[in-house]
């Protein structure tokens, strides 16, 4: 119970208080609000014990508005009317004391009251806070001065015992001494809070100033140890303070030897002192703005570019005291914008020139870039009429978009896909697309490339492919046709080498030999001519296709043998043929193709032999029981 009174009385007594309120401040309010309900509390409890007497004296009303107005000051400290509530507390005890003294008379001692409440008043308001302080002084003294001027009666009623106004002495002294004995404590307590209050200010302030001190050596180390050229004037142009950098500057780059509380302007050109006056000018007209300069550094050959930045100085006051500036070399910074400038119209240049559409796009949100071609490409009549159309609405099949999409998330690019897109206008072209997909540092994927209209090459192309069947048409029909005129004509020459053949074996005259030889050479040389051409066609048509039958191997060869043997004796060449045994009879394979070839051969060496040797040999390389790898020779 006594803890939860403790808790309510410290709740109550707290009414208004703050935390942004300094501690003082705090008290002050705890210490009125305790007061006013102090006397609230007391004056309804003297009510309560002496109720026949105050109806007798006629002040049981007062008393009662009396209790009722002390309460009304943690209402006023409650809407944060501090300084009022400590005005109204005072000036109700003032009030309070000119009635009770008006009806009990000069005799009662209660105008004395009046000096403990002057106290109390100076106390709570504190001789800083003085427009107040004379408010609140003020209300006793002028009710002090009219209770004399009215010799105290001017409420006094026409009959009062003297009991009661001996009662009310005694109460005075007593509320005298116990006052006296407050204010003395609390002028004590007061005091003694103030020195810990002030010595925690000083503790603080030296703090401050410590951390001040160590603030201000670090920035002048910050502003030391940088590149950038710092320095701050007066209004009468005076160097207020500089560092290294812009007094090295000064004296290598202009030849001139500057200290603090020189003359900004000494030792420069006239040209360079018109220019920085107007400029420190409107900095100490309250301008803060930036500045760009060039300057020309004959120790490395280049011009330097400085960006610096102009600011006014103000003190407590709001008052301009100077100007301060940062200068920073930009030569990198410009001389990278050139180059981004120049990257920028060689981009331009090419995206004007370029056939090629580019874009990119944004896989959820559409074309986010595209360049003229493009915009050419597909019929629109700007860039931004094409970027706020729905790529959705280019493709005339639904199917090459998903299938361009999901290669490039699959593979993270496309090249030289075909895709018929549509125009605005509604017409198609064909196109090839080149893309790949990049990703920002926030995760977005774009798709960047190329698209090129290749609707022409397409029409070449079905042009060739129309040339060439065309083409092929005329190649099998030519091919038909010399097979058939090459057979046709093998017929009757293998007649005429047939019946030379004859003519030359039945003892034709000797005039008759020479022209049947002749006969039979061209013949010949004919026949091989048109088989050779037959082959060739065969070839060009793709097709000579290889037999695989069963053939005697040397039957074959005795044939090429027999073939050949007139023209070995015209060259007085022996021809022999050499089998190695082990080389079966019978094999599979193309008979024809075989003896081409051995024809060939033989025929080139009797040609380019003369009285020697042309030998057929034939070598096992490998055999098993399906397969027999033979080496022919023709030596």
């Amino acid at each position: 119970m006594d803890s939860w009174l403790k808790k309510y009385w410290y709740n109550v007594t707290r009414t208004g208080v703050v935390e942004y309120l300094k501690p003082e401040q705090q008290e002050q309010i705890s210490l009125v609000n305790k007061t006013g309900l102090i006397a609230g509390l007391l004056s309804a409890l003297f009510i309560g014990i002496f109720y026949r007497p105050f109806v007798e004296v006629g002040m049981l009303y007062f008393s009662i508005y009396f209790t009722i107005l002390c309460f009304f000051v943690l209402l006023l400290n409650h809407i944060k009317k501090y300084h009022f509530a400590t005005f109204y507390l005072f000036s109700l005890f003032s009030l309070g004391i000119f009635y009770v003294a008006s009806v009990f008379g000069y005799d009662s001692n209660m105008h004395f009251l009046y000096i403990i409440n002057l106290f109390a008043i100076v106390m709570a308001f504190g001789a800083s806070d003085k427009w107040h302080l004379v408010g609140a002084i003020s209300i006793p003294i002028i009710l002090l001065i009219l209770l004399f001027s009215t010799n105290f009666s001017l409420l006094k009623p026409t009959y009062l015992s003297l009991n009661y106004v001996e009662f009310v002495r005694m109460s005075v002294a007593f509320a005298c001494i116990i006052g006296a004995i407050f204010l003395a404590y609390m002028h004590v307590n007061l005091s003694e809070k103030g020195y810990r209050r002030l010595k925690t200010e000083i503790n603080e302030k030296q703090k401050n100033a410590q951390l001040l001190q160590q603030s201000e050596n670090k920035l002048k180390a910050l502003i030391e140890n940088t590149r950038d050229n710092i320095w701050s004037v007066d209004t009468q142009f005076r160097i207020i303070t500089m560092n290294s950098a812009f007094q090295n500057i000064c004296k290598n780059v202009f030849l001139v030897h500057l200290e603090e509380g020189n003359n900004v302007f000494q030792g420069f050109s006239q040209e360079i002192i018109d220019y920085w006056k107007g400029i420190y000018e409107r900095a100490f007209a309250g301008e803060s703005f930036k500045i760009e300069w060039t300057y020309y550094n004959t120790f490395i050959n280049r011009q330097i570019y400085v960006e610096t930045q102009v600011s006014p100085i103000f003190n407590q006051d709001k008052k301009i005291q100077g100007a301060t500036l940062f200068g920073r070399d930009i030569t990198k910074r410009r001389e990278t914008e050139k180059l981004i400038k120049q990257k920028d119209e060689l981009l331009q240049a090419i995206n004007q020139n370029i056939k090629e559409g580019i874009f990119r796009s944004v896989l959820d949100k559409g074309g986010i870039y595209v360049n003229e071609s493009y915009v050419k490409m597909f019929g629109f009549e700007s860039v931004e009429e094409a970027l706020q159309t729905s790529p959705d609405k280019f493709y005339v099949n639904e199917s090459d978009r998903i299938e361009l999409v999901n290669r490039l998330l699959n593979d993270n690019h496309v090249t030289n896909q075909e895709v018929l897109y549509r125009r605005k206008d509604g017409s198609s072209f064909w196109a090839l697309v080149s893309a790949i997909v990049t990703k920002s540092e926030n995760g977005e994927l774009f798709f960047d490339g190329t698209i090129k209209d290749i609707t022409e090459l397409k029409t070449i192309q079905v042009q060739l492919e129309k040339a060439k069947e065309i083409a092929e048409q005329s190649a099998a029909s030519k091919t038909q046709f010399l097979s058939a005129m090459s057979h046709e004509i093998r017929t009757p020459l293998n007649a005429i080498i047939g019946i030379s053949r004859l003519l030359l074996d039945e003892n034709p005259k000797p005039d008759q030999i020479e022209n049947l030889n002749t006969l039979r050479f061209s013949a010949q040389n004919l026949l091989v001519l048109i088989n050779d051409i037959l082959d060739f066609n065969k070839i060009e048509a793709g097709k000579v296709v290889l037999e695989n039958i069963d053939f005697n191997l040397q039957e074959l060869l005795k044939n090429i043998k027999l073939g050949f043997q007139i023209a070995a004796e015209d060259n007085k060449n022996l021809l022999i043929v050499q089998v190695d045994e082990q080389i079966p009879e019978f094999i599979k394979g193309d008979p024809t193709r075989l003896s081409q070839i051995l024809t060939n051969l033989v025929g080139n060496a009797i040609k380019f032999t003369q009285k020697g040797k042309v030998t057929i040999q034939l070598g096992l390389l490998e055999k098993t029981e399906k397969e027999v790898v033979i080496l022919f020779s023709i030596i």
